[in-house]
């Protein structure tokens, strides 16, 4: 077949041809901004751009903000993941923790230099993954579709300027497969403990001169682990096993009608069923999770002078609880987003880039409510950025329009300095804000019978959006080839944050839980650093080092809750090449101390815990991999609080193997 007269990306190959009468779904083809650039021969950008920290690919070397990239050579050098949120582990200010859950993590939050979970703003190929049902209106981590996923890109700082309400910690980006110009597949095979079991299939290629396909589809089962247990073995005893079944796939299809054009649609859908802790924990209570999405759009690639995108998405959440003793819960909500944008090169170093957002969150709660209630959203930005040589700066403004608020402008001043080579200065300022989601503004829950109390939860509709400044400086310096040292310094100032209150009436004997604007300020700050070292001396040797210090503290004086003060870490990987055989090694340890979790009157300390990891694996001939992977093999299964039961922060020791088979 000749090739494509557009290079397609990576993943997968097949000699799976899928009809073209498949292409008929593309009538109103969607590309993804991210896809504005397709990469010349991989499904992800070259290591050196990125497409999140600016809207469009930019090099990260020359940002303002700190951005972090995970590929998929990192993940095979850890063995493999299990889950989204494991790809995102192991990164200076990102802190991931998993309660009440089994292999899965159960409900699992995702913070960025200290702020909230609520308060990342999480994207699938660009396009933002919101849940207008939850409480603060986040997709829950271990709930992203794992299928298809080529890259993560994480920026950090708060970027409201560009990405609007909630990115007020940063973004995380899971970006997916893409077409290649040849057929491309891979079959990978994994089992462990927990009587655990997974398998994907990705595959792409073209489907003639000028379109292409990346398909993709996992599962995972796992009998699982308690995460509630009154031992610190994994044993559940009298409690249930926290099992998961889980499947999801992804379809993206694309075309090139003419040499700078992209026309696409991506069509995602996931559904779990898990065993869910409770009280009392028992095989009754469960959660069932489903999300579909289907996105369409088009995108103009001009190289350096210019290049724009249109975005369309429509996504459909699910969710239902079944607890013993209580009515059963459904939590239904569905999210309409459409995006334009573009990018003009005015000569002289300097760039115009701008564009709208809008999108429409409707919530639909039946038991613990209920909710039936939508809100609509509307954002136009702009962006100036000028680069030299030596110097990169950029000037960001963005104006928001909420159908139950007023305006709310938004910014970020950023400026890299590249002096010389071995050394980039970086620094900022923005401010950001997070409109309250439709659970906040609008809950109305029955009393809850609790055998000695009542409790009742509450919204307040007359929430106002909170606001946050941001500052942050820092630096990379690269004394010897092959070492990078790295460090940023950051401060984020909240103001009229949205904070959980509950008021008890001895009266009715219930304590009644709702939502306000607080007075005083809160804030988060720290510092994060970070050392890389490769193939030093020419060993095939990369290690790894990460700190990170943070401290909150909310208007109260009291600190943020679930958020370690001090983290940090080390990875050393090896990797040889004899032949047609290639080996691999890799051993990690990471150690968090300074939670605290919720307590009355005053948040409870948490224990620290120690987690030690290691990979080793092999391939022939780039066609066969083997991957042994061995989790916290401390054992160190350490409970956030010393409440009873205790709800595990990690798995106990675990392993994994996996084979990989390329086509």
């Amino acid at each position: 077949m000749p090739p494509l007269r557009c290079a397609f990306g990576s993943a997968p190959r097949s000699s799976l041809r899928l009809l073209p009468t498949l292409l008929a779904l593309a009538g109103g083809l969607y590309a993804e901004e991210q896809a504005a650039k397709p990469a010349p021969a991989a499904s992800e950008p070259k290591p050196d751009v990125v497409v999140t920290a600016e809207r469009r690919p930019s090099d990260p070397r020359r940002a303002s903000a700190v951005v972090e990239v995970v590929d998929a050579e990192d993940i095979r050098e850890r063995g493999g993941v299990l889950n989204p949120q494991d790809r995102v582990r192991r990164l200076p200010g990102v802190n991931v923790v998993d309660a009440n859950g089994g292999v899965d993590g159960g409900v699992t939050y995702l913070n960025l230099r200290g702020t909230p979970s609520g308060y990342t703003q999480v994207q699938v190929d660009g396009i933002p993954v919101a849940e207008p049902s939850t409480i603060q209106g986040d997709r829950n981590p271990s709930r992203i579709n794992p299928a298809g996923v080529a890259r993560t890109e994480v920026v950090k700082g708060t970027q409201s300027g560009l990405y609007g309400s909630r990115a007020i910690g940063g973004v995380v980006n899971f970006l997916g497969d893409r077409p290649t110009a040849g057929y491309e597949s891979s079959v990978r095979v994994g089992f462990g403990s927990f009587h655990t079991g997974e398998a994907e299939v990705r595959s792409t290629g073209p489907l003639g001169d000028t379109t292409g396909y990346a398909l993709a589809v996992e599962g995972l089962s796992s009998r699982g682990f308690s995460a509630t247990t009154d031992g610190y073995d994994g044993n559940p005893a009298q409690f249930e096993a926290d099992g998961v079944d889980r499947g999801s796939g992804r379809l993206r299809l694309e075309w090139h009608p003419a040499e700078r054009w992209t026309l696409s649609t991506t069509l995602t859908g996931s559904t779990a069923n898990t065993g869910l802790d409770a009280t009392p924990d028992d095989a009754y209570s469960l959660q069932q999770d489903r999300m579909g999405r289907v996105a369409v759009g088009m995108a103009f690639d001009g190289g350096k002078d210019a290049d724009a995108a249109i975005d369309a998405a429509y996504t459909d959440y699910y969710r239902f609880f079944r607890f013993t003793g209580s009515k059963d819960e459904t939590y239904r909500s569905d999210e309409y987003y459409a995006a334009g944008r573009g990018s003009l090169a005015i000569g002289g170093g300097l760039r115009a880039s701008g564009g709208v957002d809008l999108r429409r969150q409707q919530a639909d709660i039946q038991g613990f409510g209920p909710i039936h209630d939508a809100d609509s959203m509307a954002g136009l930005w702009g962006q100036l950025a000028w680069g030299a040589r030596w110097v990169e700066a950029t000037l960001t403004g963005r104006e928001d329009f909420h159908s139950s608020f007023n305006a709310h402008t938004s910014g970020r001043a950023g400026l890299a300095l590249m002096p010389v080579k071995q050394l980039t200065v970086r620094a900022a300022v923005a401010n950001g804000y997070r409109a309250p989601s439709l659970y906040e503004r609008y809950v109305n829950s029955p009393r809850y019978d609790f055998g000695t109390y009542f409790y009742q939860q509450l919204g307040n509709a007359d929430l106002e959006p909170e606001t946050t400044r941001q500052g942050e400086a820092g630096l990379d310096v690269r004394p010897i080839e092959g070492l990078t040292l790295s460090g940023t310094l950051f401060r984020t100032l909240f103001d009229r944050r949205i904070a959980s209150t509950s008021v008890y009436n001895p009266v009715t004997n219930t304590d009644v839980g709702t939502y306000r604007n607080e007075q005083a300020a809160a804030r988060s700050d720290g510092i994060e650093s970070s050392a890389i070292a490769e193939r030093l001396g020419g060993l095939p040797l990369t290690v790894r080092g990460w700190y990170t210090l943070t401290r909150t503290e909310d208007s109260k004086g009291k600190p943020f809750l679930r958020q370690p003060r001090h983290s940090g870490g080390a990875e050393a990987t090896v990797r040889e090449q004899r032949g047609r055989w290639g080996f691999w090694q890799n051993l990690g340890i990471e150690a968090q101390s300074g939670y605290k979790v919720y307590g009355f009157p005053d948040p409870l300390p948490a224990e620290g815990r120690t987690l030690m990891t290691a990979a080793v694996g092999l391939d022939y001939d780039g066609k066969y991999e083997l991957a042994l992977r061995g989790e916290n093999l401390l054992n160190d299964t350490a409970s956030p609080g010393p409440s009873f039961p205790n709800p595990f922060t990690a798995a106990p020791m675990s392993f994994y193997l996996n084979g990989t088979l390329h086509l």
